[in-house]
């Protein structure tokens, strides 16, 4: 066609090409509510886990490789259900001062003998620490140099609360799980911006920090270390292999010699069914103290059925179970004189009830309730030895933070440590 005396080209679309696009351009509508119902109808089914202010850290020492960071409106809703509990705990809290356990049983030999069940001497029957707040630590001097973290930062400090230092500043990332590897160097584990775990040998004059232990694939996680008493070798719980649903194949206690660097397995088993955790070593050497977890009807993945506290010789390999399954024993320390182990019932179980620290000698005898604090609102974490044995600390971890306590190691009301410091994460040596 033309106008005058420019031709245009003008498209007429034939019938079928409008009605394809008037079609195109028809707004349709999909029906949601079958998949609305069904949605609803599966909500019921679906697992709750009501977050606790210290979920966070026992997440660190889980075995298994971190995940992707969230998004930003996931971390503003946790950010705002941690307000949330934060106000019931309060709440919670103001509660307990007025509630009291139920009186332990003395005789540990019950049909099921849990430590909850068992006690000894003339524990406190405080919630937390009621007039002893204001007593000071036994040991409130500089005898005692501490590392501690907040769950991010690590710093030393003596025991009087004095010349407190930060380290590791030149490391990425969170810093948890520290032990002194010499009086001047702290072993810790990088919790985050790496794609696995790695362990850093972190001077505590504020020199460089290096990468002592790596862990590259098929290592998913070195984590939980201890250092033997000699400081030639370290023990730690290793995952590894391929990962399916966030949790690796392989998990067990691996040891590495400083000297050689060469790391050896100790145990092997399928992670999320049955673990070993917490190694320590005992006073000459010679055995690891670890507690083992089992899932519930040997199914990987689920939840821990329950766990005991285990003693492994290192030149046989030969191994004793020192409580049974229903102690549900967990985190654990060895006397200086290697006579008692004390541990803590159930980390795993953020809602465990009486989850104090008890004793127990190495062939499984004499065992013993050396606290009595409500855990029902507060979890008591990490217990250990001060150097010369006359004292136990322990992280007594709420809705505020935590805060390093002690016991006499016969036990007693615990009393705090550097107060007014809040402490997730720690370690202690003698000064000097």
């Amino acid at each position: 066609m033309s106008s005058g005396d420019r031709p245009q080209l003008v498209a007429v679309p034939d019938r079928v090409d409008a009605i394809i696009l008037e079609w195109l351009t028809e707004p349709e509508r999909a029906p949601v509510g079958p998949v609305l119902d069904r949605a609803f109808a599966r909500l019921p089914a679906a697992r709750r886990r009501h977050a606790r202010p210290w979920d966070a850290l026992l997440d660190r020492l889980r075995p298994e490789p971190f995940g992707d960071r969230r998004p930003r409106r996931a971390i503003a809703l946790v950010v705002t259900l941690m307000a949330l509990l934060v106000a019931v705990a309060a709440a919670g809290l103001l509660g307990a001062a007025s509630r009291t356990l139920p009186a332990p049983s003395t005789t540990p030999s019950e049909s099921r003998a849990t430590p909850r069940s068992t006690s000894s001497g003339t524990p406190s029957s405080s919630p937390l620490v009621s007039s002893a707040a204001q007593r000071v630590f036994p040991l409130a001097s500089s005898d005692l140099t501490f590392v501690i973290s907040d769950g991010r930062h690590l710093a030393t400090i003596a025991s009087d609360g004095t010349g407190r230092r930060e380290i590791g500043l030149d490391v990425p990332g969170d810093l948890v799980w520290p032990e002194w590897l010499s009086a001047n160097t702290i072993l810790a584990l990088q919790g985050s911006f790496a794609p696995t775990e790695q362990m850093w040998a972190i001077p505590t004059d504020g020199g460089t920090s290096q990468v002592m232990i790596p862990c590259y694939a098929p290592c998913r996680s070195r984590n939980e270390a201890a250092v033997s008493h000699d400081r030639t070798t370290l023990v730690f719980v290793q995952a590894f292999g391929e990962v399916t649903d966030g949790i690796p194949k392989d998990c067990g206690l691996a040891l590495y010699s400083i000297s050689t660097q060469d790391v050896s397995s100790v145990t092997k088993g399928p992670c999320a069914v049955t673990e070993e955790r917490h190694p320590r070593f005992s006073p000459n050497d010679r055995q690891l103290a670890f507690w083992r977890s089992r899932s519930v009807g040997g199914h990987r993945g689920v939840p821990i059925a329950d766990s005991a506290l285990f003693i492994r010789t290192l030149s046989s390999g030969s191994e004793t179970q020192v409580t049974p399954w229903t102690a549900d024993a967990t985190h654990l320390d060895w006397s200086p004189d290697g006579r008692g182990i004390v541990f803590i019932p159930r980390v795993w179980d953020d809602g465990a009830d009486g989850a104090d620290i008890y004793r127990v000698h190495p062939d499984g005898s004499s065992l013993e309730r050396l606290t009595q604090i409500d855990t029902a609102t507060q979890r008591i974490l990490r217990p250990l030895f001060t150097p010369d044995g006359q004292s136990i600390l322990f992280m007594l971890v709420n809705a505020s933070g935590g805060q390093l306590m002690v016991i006499p190691s016969g036990g007693g009301t615990a009393v705090p440590v550097l107060p007014g410091t809040n402490v997730l994460e720690y370690n202690v040596r003698p000064s000097g």
